[in-house]
């Protein structure tokens, strides 16, 4: 009775009927296309677009935070700033590569522009060292509030670099602690 009823909890712990369920729901809904259940699901799907926005970039910067200040030695620094470069650059290449063949197999044609009158404004030109100079953000909430993952990056990287030269042993912990309890809160 034991192997069994852990088997059964192992089952659901995956998610696995769950998910089975959830989808067929969706295929159904979208087959039947009830109006109330269609509804429903743009309502459910706002709501968690809304939470992971909430969620993802104060995620990803004190996880990038807490990452930084936890790492010792300049010599583990090294590697995995290493490491994380070359991984950037491969799955760059790779997206550019994926993206470059599906490009050539698709063949878009050329879309037609369509005069909408003058409420358009005009495009402006921008470099890459504007651009570059647009990752600094002027205030600490603005890469939150306009959800610019680069700036945030920028930030994180600072930050914990910042904490990893702090001279003072315990303020150093002190602050790495803090960021490390935020960083459970948003995992959590």
């Amino acid at each position: 009775m034991c192997a069994h009823s852990s088997v059964k909890s192992a089952f659901y712990e995956n998610g696995f009927v769950l998910y089975t369920i959830v989808i067929s729901l969706g295929i159904m809904s979208g087959i039947l296309n009830f109006e109330w259940l269609n509804n429903i699901a743009v309502m459910m799907s706002d709501a968690f677009i809304k939470i992971f926005k909430c969620l993802s970039l104060p995620l990803i910067s004190l996880s990038m935070i807490v990452t930084i200040t936890s790492y010792h030695s300049d010599m583990q620094m090294k590697r995995i700033s290493q490491k994380t470069l070359c991984y950037t650059l491969v799955t760059t290449v790779t997206a550019a590569i994926v993206a470059c063949v599906l490009y050539a197999l698709i063949n878009p044609t050329t879309p037609q522009i369509i005069s909408l009158g003058d409420d358009i404004p005009p495009i402006r030109d921008i470099s890459y060292l504007q651009h570059i100079s647009q990752l600094i953000p002027s205030h600490i909430f603005e890469p939150f509030m306009e959800h610019n993952v680069m700036s945030v990056l920028l930030m994180a990287i600072v930050t914990g670099s910042a904490i990893r030269f702090i001279p003072d042993d315990r303020h150093r912990e002190v602050i790495s602690s803090f960021f490390q309890g935020l960083h459970s809160i948003f995992i959590t």
